[in-house]
């Protein structure tokens, strides 16, 4: 504890506290909280520190601008080159939050698409659309009807099937009947 001051100079000193950066003796509410430091106040002033802003606003703009830029390219990237776990996330996402539980996985998705000869689900060879390139993860009996996520309920379907389809069950769809 420090002792207390016996003259004006050491009252003054304790109620003010010298900026790092102009090196001026200011009072101590000229200075941000910083609970880190032993005082508890930042090495700076508030008015060095928005001049320091204002001076590197550009700077930090265009940095963040780059690496938003850089993460974007990247989780592009990688979801081309993911499809299947960018589906089953997706689809674990919505089954957890509907709370109807049941996973599946890339490897579940692959081996229905194989199963299914990469056909649409719904309109078999008759669909346009190549399963191979172009496809969703269907859920024969919808989450929003009390369908499970598991690999027993999914289906390959071009994307229009799949959103025709919405949340009907496969009796009410007029597609492809089990």
């Amino acid at each position: 504890m420090p002792r207390p001051a016996t003259s004006m100079e050491g009252v003054f000193a304790l109620a003010t506290k010298r900026c790092s950066k102009c090196g001026e003796p200011k009072d101590r509410s000229a200075f941000s909280k910083q609970s880190q430091k032993k005082d508890g106040l930042r090495p700076n002033c508030k008015a060095c520190d928005a001049a320091y802003n204002t001076a590197h606003r550009e700077d930090r703009i265009a940095y963040n601008t780059a690496r938003r830029e850089e993460r974007a390219t990247y989780d592009a990237n990688w979801r081309k080159a993911h499809p299947n776990k960018c589906r089953a996330y997706t689809n674990k996402h919505r089954s957890l939050k509907a709370g109807n539980g049941g996973t599946h996985t890339a490897a579940d998705v692959q081996h229905q698409g194989d199963s299914q000869h990469w056909q649409c689900w719904w309109r078999g060879p008759d669909c346009a659309v190549d399963c191979r390139d172009k496809y969703d993860v269907d859920h024969l009996v919808p989450l929003s009807r009390g369908g499970h996520n598991d690999p027993s309920n999914i289906v390959i379907s071009c994307p229009h099937c799949n959103r025709s389809k919405q949340d009907k069950l496969p009796e009410e769809f007029c597609g492809r009947l089990l």
